[in-house]
């Protein structure tokens, strides 16, 4: 079950003195109040847990019995079944249920039969037919499930690859949206693999507020000590169903709702974006909380690569400007972008580019950004420049921040479309508001990412590439299956930045020293390497709850401290358990397969797992846990009960954290018939031009071309640029004179494949 967390994100990397988080009180100036802060009611935190369905039956009484008595007679028995402990829904139902054409196990279903069974002719598996086939399937099964099937609202369907699709139905009452609610689905390889529920119970209360929305929003305003109504609403008032805990109630009868009026305001002087929940029928506020989410914070120009402290004695944290950086799909003018590598066909005339690019549009606030060229673009930079400092002679927009928030929020997009090529949010153009007049943090605010200059200790947190891509972590988590952010809303960013910088430490890139931050007490960082950390001991519920303050998180506990449990999880499966027996990975292979199971696993994720500090327990066996999502995503033929490639790897991983799922035995398994021997890649130069080269892989049907470049390039995550049929690829989004980096898979499918070739490297030339 999800536990209800406030929607604002903040990794806060805030300097001694400075206010310890984004929501504390802020000086009063005439322009602005007195900073409101946040505020909920204990019973809007929902513990969460899920028990074994031999286990729950007694509890549920005889009507359940014989629901689930019906639904093995009519599905088969082979099924593991988890029950939610709070709502009595069936939080993982884990089984093989053939549903489209494809190999899973057991799987024999044809497009004719589809037809047949839908009553029209089906040429080609799309997301109305898979979205049907679900729907059905949980109709027959509902009173198992424990869903009111008039509650099931239309799904969110995202095929995430040929052999993987995910479903996210919301719960919706009377027309009106239950916070949290919904069910989950994901099928693999033609089968129905996981299917739950997340903080569902049926909803069975009047649907008519006896407050209206004026008298709510009268009462948020007297809650927030304002003298008058705000000038500016971002949400106006919509009801809603609130989830909430029932004291002192039996097994499966733990949640209950109220209908609430919630609504949206921002204040002047300030960056936050507040949410006000008020209970619609007594008019109390339930909820104030910050809605942004925040972190404490060719066309060619100069970039930091991973900080920018300006020095590079440690590689991992280096803040040295890179120089002549490729600014990736940049507008050049005339309605032209550039390619991946900042290069774009030129004949004669003038060319200018504001950054406006094809994915991403920068904003600085010290100025518009204009640089023209005849040709090449060079937007310049040198080392130690920051915030409004910019190259002699060029806009006043053209700042460090600016050109880094560009390049790597481009790099960190490419490597998400390489595994979510149908992710619409991907493929969308994003604003990014640099050089902000603030310090010390950094937001994604629903629509749009910000980034405070320099001041109060801190660095600029546009000039962070760990920073640029915990906050764009949180864009992607706000845009995948589930549509809302999952909880801890930390972990999606942490991942993604540590993933592809390679790094343990998120955060770094804000304080004064990046190398001595993470151990610095004056600031809020996260240290995913739990050995690094000040205690040595890997983040787990139990300690979550003995050591974290009360929050809306998972333990309901605050959700930067929460976050630690599965940040780590995820860095322990690459830089611990895939390197171990019996994988014994490189790193090169050991990141690939962590990065296509969090980009392909994390999109129908709503709590990581499940945790209730009261009765001391956790675990990760609910369908839209971190754990089965990413054995689904790691599964080669639609039956997770039978093991999956990786499966030992991820149990211990998650195991470590108290996080796993005991109750499905753990096993390696699949591929059999698939490619086993690394390719030999080669990377030959030319002008414009790179050429790769390896040999046939025997029972290989595709391959993989990983990519990277610049600094360090072979340590980054890399991004899947193409997938070929026979060996060889010519690269022509190359930059001559840029260090370009490759490795090469061999694949039979999306689960099956072999280690990474080990990278390779060369330069175009002139």
């Amino acid at each position: 079950m999800r536990s209800v967390w406030t929607r604002r994100v903040c990794l806060a990397v805030l300097a001694a003195g400075a206010s310890a988080w984004a929501s504390a009180p802020s000086v009063s100036t005439p322009e602005a109040p007195r900073g409101p802060e946040e505020y909920f009611v204990p019973e809007l935190a929902l513990p969460s847990g899920q028990v074994p369905l031999e286990e729950a039956l007694p509890k549920l009484g005889q009507g359940a019995q014989k629901a689930w008595e019906d639904f093995f007679a009519r599905n088969g028995k082979d099924f593991t079944v988890f029950i939610d402990a709070q709502t009595g829904t069936a939080a993982n139902i884990v089984g093989a249920v053939p549903l489209i054409p494809g190999r899973g196990t057991g799987n024999t279903v044809t497009l004719m039969e589809l037809g047949d069974k839908l009553g029209s002719k089906v040429d080609v598996v799309d997301e109305d037919v898979v979205a049907n086939l679900v729907r059905r399937f949980v109709e027959s099964n509902h009173v198992a499930i424990g869903v009111d099937m008039r509650q099931l609202g239309a799904p969110r369907v995202h095929p995430i690859s040929d052999d993987l699709w995910q479903l996210s139905f919301p719960q919706i009452h009377r027309g009106i949206p239950v916070r949290h609610g919904r069910l989950a689905a994901t099928v693999g390889h033609g089968n129905l693999v996981l299917l739950g529920t997340e903080s569902w119970s049926n909803v069975d209360v009047s649907p008519m507020p006896l407050v209206d929305s004026e008298r709510a929003m009268e009462a948020g305003i007297e809650r927030l000590g304002l003298a008058t109504s705000p000038s500016e609403l971002w949400l106006e008032p919509i009801l809603e169903w609130a989830p909430v805990a029932a004291a002192n109630a039996g097994f499966g009868k733990g949640q209950q709702h109220r209908l609430v009026w919630a609504y949206g305001l921002t204040l002047p002087g300030m960056h936050a974006r507040w949410k006000v929940t008020v209970d619609a029928s007594s008019g109390v506020v339930l909820a104030i909380e910050d809605d942004n989410h925040h972190v404490d914070q060719s066309v060619t120009g100069g970039i930091y690569p991973v900080t920018n402290s300006g020095e590079c004695s440690d590689i991992s944290a280096c803040g040295t400007m890179q120089p002549d950086t490729p600014m990736p799909w940049a507008d050049v003018g005339n309605g032209v972008y550039a390619d991946s590598a900042g290069m774009f066909p030129w004949e004669s005339g003038p060319t200018v580019t504001t950054l406006s690019g094809r994915y991403f549009r920068i904003q600085s606030s010290c100025g518009a950004i204009r640089v023209n060229g005849t040709g090449r673009i060079a937007l310049g930079g040198a080392n130690n420049q920051h915030d409004c400092i910019v190259p002699a002679g060029l806009s006043a927009g053209n700042t460090a921040a600016a050109r880094t928030a560009f390049y790597q929020l481009n790099r960190f997009a490419q490597v998400g479309r390489g595994w979510l090529p149908n992710n619409a949010w991907l493929n969308q153009t994003i604003t990014a508001n640099v050089d902000i007049v603030s310090t010390c943090n950094a937001f994604w605010n629903g629509t749009t990412l910000n980034f405070y200059r320099s001041g109060g200790g801190c660095r600029n947190t546009g000039e962070a590439a760990d920073v640029l891509g915990h906050e764009w972590g949180h864009g992607l988590d706000d845009n995948d299956t589930t549509g809302t952010l999952s909880n801890s809303p930390e972990t999606y960013g942490d991942i993604a930045a540590a993933f592809r910088l390679s790094i343990s430490c998120i955060g770094m890139g804000v304080g004064p020293d990046p190398v001595t931050t993470c151990n610095n007490p004056n600031y809020t960082t996260r240290q995913l390497n739990f050995e690094r950390d000040s205690r040595g001991l890997p983040s787990t519920p139990q300690r979550v709850c003995a050591n974290c303050n009360s929050g809306v998180g998972p333990c309901a506990r605050n959700i930067h401290c929460a976050s630690l449990i599965m940040g780590q999880t995820a860095y322990d499966l690459v830089y611990r358990d895939l390197t171990a027996p019996p994988f014994n990975y490189d790193l090169f292979t050991a990141l690939l397969i962590g990065n296509k199971l969090f980009y392909q696993g994390s999109g129908n994720v709503g709590a990581w797992h499940s945790c209730n500090c009261s009765a001391g327990t956790a675990d990760g066996c609910g369908a839209t846990h971190g754990y089965m999502q990413w054995l689904a995503a790691d599964d080669d033929n639609g039956n997770l009960n039978d093991g999956t490639p990786h499966m030992t790897a991820l149990y211990n991983a998650f195991n470590r954290h108290n996080i796993a799922c005991h109750l499905i035995p753990p096993g390696n398994s699949g591929c059999a018939t698939g490619p086993t021997t690394r390719p030999s890649a080669l990377a030959a130069a030319s002008s414009d031009t790179i050429t790769l080269s390896w040999a046939a892989v025997p029972n290989a049907t595709e391959y993989w071309v990983m990519k990277s470049d610049g600094f360090n390039a072979c340590r980054l995550g890399m991004a899947r640029v193409a997938t070929v049929t026979t060996p060889g690829f010519v690269d022509t989004e190359v930059l001559n004179g840029r260090n370009t980096c490759y490795t090469v898979v061999a694949a039979s499918s999306g689960a099956c494949f072999t280690p990474t070739s080990y990278c390779t490297c060369a330069t175009a030339t002139w």
